[in-house]
């Protein structure tokens, strides 16, 4: 049937729905791209600060989200242009392009809670915030995967394999949006309020918490137009292309969230801090008038903390991330001096 024997009408829903499925296309492609791109730029850093150290919990989940997320792009790609992915192909598929926001805020919400954590000192209630609102996060997540359904019967010539919102669902899949911007704005609102206080009570700002709250406010800033984005596509785009920003804000988190660890590792390795090991700070020395008697101190007191960790709190990796942001002095021993220097 040629176009010029279609009914005008008929005609003119498959030009849009062609130029819908294009566009959807087009943004995953250049999504993934981009997303490509930025691994290649940063991989000479995760090289030196995550292969070459020693392995912990906040480095492992860095590489499963690191690499989850490519891997998932790549696949999506030959199931966005390849003729040959079936009906059936792309509905026991679709689950995973769906639910890969709620796999990768769930991965690097880990990595949030923990920086936050830190640069309070390890305060509890900071967990008493952070985890609930988390939580709370994955479970409306995970409520909303189902709502995601493949787009299927596709007209003849028509190549493609994207989610759509389920009839009937509402505004159901938006609130996965609506979840994480709550969330990162909790971790945004915790770290800015940190950096405040420390600016109003502090002569000098620690160099990794400026670096923390710099790359933070730029996350927070993209991440919660992208999903507003995703909030206001999804609830008033048409069903066909209501999705088209999900793949790419799944990607943005992905690079904003592994250029803040490898970020933060190396302004730690530049200002000589070894994780999980003894680091001494700067010490003052007082003059004495050789006239007087003087009865010097056992202690000496130093701004970092000198506690070696155990195996476990090593693997969880807590020391990786306060272990130059601790505010307190630490007293040490005078007499262990020599052998913590060796």
């Amino acid at each position: 049937m040629s176009d010029a024997s279609l009914p005008s009408n008929n005609q003119k829903e498959l030009e849009t729905a062609f130029a819908y499925l294009t566009a959807v296309n087009y943004h995953v492609l250049a999504s993934t791209v981009m997303l490509l791109y930025d691994h290649i730029l940063t991989f000479e850093q995760e090289r030196m600060y995550i292969w070459n150290q020693k392995k912990s919990l906040p480095s492992l989940v860095f590489l499963f989200f690191r690499y989850f997320c490519p891997v998932v792009s790549i696949i999506n790609l030959v199931a966005e242009h390849d003729p040959g992915w079936s009906d059936t192909m792309c509905r026991n598929w679709i689950w995973l392009p769906v639910s890969t926001g709620t796999i990768i805020n769930a991965a690097t919400g880990v990595i949030l809670i923990m920086r936050v954590h830190a640069i309070y000192c390890r305060a509890r209630w900071i967990l008493y915030v952070t985890v609930p609102v988390y939580l709370a996060e994955l479970g409306v997540m995970m409520w909303s995967i189902p709502s995601g359904i493949p787009a299927t019967n596709l007209p003849p010539g028509f190549v493609g394999c994207f989610p759509i919102p389920k009839p009937g669902t509402g505004l159901r899949l938006t609130s996965l949006y609506i979840a994480a911007l709550e969330f990162d704005t909790v971790v945004f609102s915790l770290t800015f309020m940190r950096a405040f206080y420390r600016r109003f009570t502090k002569e000098k700002s620690v160099t990794l918490l400026r670096i923390i709250v710099r790359d933070g406010t730029l996350y927070y800033t993209v991440i919660f137009v992208v999903n507003l984005i995703n909030v206001f596509l999804l609830a008033l785009a048409p069903p066909d292309i209501s999705a088209i920003n999900a793949p790419f804000a799944s990607m943005i988190t992905t690079v904003l969230v592994s250029r803040l660890v490898l970020n933060l590792r190396e302004a730690a390795a530049k200002k000589h801090i070894f994780y999980n090991s003894v680091t001494l700070a700067t010490m003052t020395f007082e003059t004495v008038d050789p006239t007087q008697s003087y009865n010097p101190p056992s202690t000496l007191v130093f701004n970092k903390p000198v506690q070696p960790a155990n195996a476990i709190v090593s693997f969880i990796g807590l020391d990786e991330f306060d272990f130059p942001l601790d505010d307190f002095n630490h007293e040490v021993d005078t007499r262990r001096i020599p052998d913590m220097m060796r």
